[in-house]
């Protein structure tokens, strides 16, 4: 009598061997060039000329209610300078907080009409 559980133990040991038949003259390919290089050159200098770029950093809150500087704050202040505004031409605020982290805004899809709602890292705002 024959048995059934024989059949796919034989496929699946020549499938196997074949595999690792294989894989010995590909592997012996990738080691035949991989000899250290005899003589270490050496670049040219290179100069590099120009001037630092402040960016947008801000030291200070322009509102006259936070008097402290921000580096002393406890907390995450994120400003946003007006140099800022004015370079991405934001016109609202929806525009202006798009680049902002942590600051998500509900698309007001799928039934939820949350319109232009600002999520301030997962709350409400």
């Amino acid at each position: 009598m024959k048995l059934r559980s024989d059949e796919p133990k034989l496929g699946k040991l020549s499938t196997t061997l074949c595999g690792m038949l294989a894989a010995g003259p590909a592997l012996a390919q990738g080691t035949a060039g991989t000899a250290p290089p005899d003589k270490e050159g050496q670049l040219a200098p290179i100069t590099v000329q120009g001037q630092a770029d402040h960016g947008f950093k801000t030291d200070r809150s322009a509102s006259d209610k936070f008097t402290a500087p921000l580096v002393d704050t406890p907390k995450s202040v994120t400003v946003i300078p007006q140099e800022l505004i004015r370079s991405t031409g934001a016109a609202t605020l929806t525009e202006a907080l798009r680049t902002v982290p942590g600051i998500t805004f509900g698309a007001g899809e799928g039934g939820n009409p949350l319109g232009d709602r600002p999520f301030i890292r997962g709350y409400d705002a």
